[in-house]
C-alpha cells in the first residue's frame, strides 16, 4: 500500500566533492526536531516513504539521504564515505543522534508512553525511556521562545521559576 507523500515533500540536490547527493525532505514545522535518515545498505529513503511520512505527520522534520549508488544519487563510493565521516564528525562535535530505523521506532513508541508528572517543586518525566528524556520549560523573551532544559536522567527535575 503506497502512502500519500508528506505535505511539502520535496527533493534537494546538494553538491559534494565532485558529485551530488539527493535528499528527500519531509517537512513538519520550522523549529521542530529533525531526523537525518540514512538508510542501510542497498536501499534509499523512498523505500521507507510510509514511515518517514508518518514521522513528518507526527511533527518531526525528516531529511532522507539517498546514499551514493542507491536511490537518486550517483554511484560513487568515495563521496558516500565522505558523507558518513561528516555525519560521524557531527555526532561527536554536536551530539547528532545516529541510529538505525528500529531505534527511531523504539524511541517514538517510548515517547508516546512517557508522562510529565509533578515532582516536588518541579516536573519529572516518567515511563519507558525516561532516563533519556528531558523536561523543557519555554518562556517568551523579546518575542522569541527560549528554553531551559533539565539534565538527562532519572535525577533530573526542572524547577519552576
Amino acid at each position: 500500500m503506497a502512502s500519500t507523500p508528506a505535505r511539502g515533500y520535496h527533493e534537494v540536490t546538494i553538491p559534494s566533492t565532485d558529485t551530488r547527493i539527493v535528499l528527500s525532505v519531509y517537512p513538519a514545522a520550522p523549529g521542530a526536531p529533525v531526523v537525518v535518515f540514512v538508510p542501510g545498505t542497498m536501499t534509499h529513503p523512498l523505500f521507507y516513504d510510509e514511515f518517514l511520512t508518518r514521522l513528518s505527520a507526527e511533527g518531526i522534520n525528516v531529511v532522507g539521504v539517498h546514499p551514493l549508488s542507491h536511490g537518486k544519487s550517483p554511484r560513487e563510493r568515495d563521496v558516500y564515505l565522505d558523507l558518513v565521516r561528516h555525519l560521524i564528525d557531527l555526532r561527536e562535535r554536536k551530539g547528532l543522534w545516529l541510529t538505525l530505523p528500529g531505534e527511531i521506532n523504539r524511541w517514538w513508541r517510548d515517547r508516546r508512553e512517557m508522562k510529565l508528572a509533578p515532582s516536588g517543586d518541579g516536573w519529572r518525566i516518567e515511563g519507558p525511556g525516561s532516563h533519556r528524556a528531558r523536561v523543557a520549560y519555554a518562556t517568551l523573551e523579546d518575542d522569541r521562545v527560549a528554553y531551559q532544559l533539565d539534565a538527562v536522567g532519572d535525577a533530573a527535575v526542572l524547577r519552576t521559576p
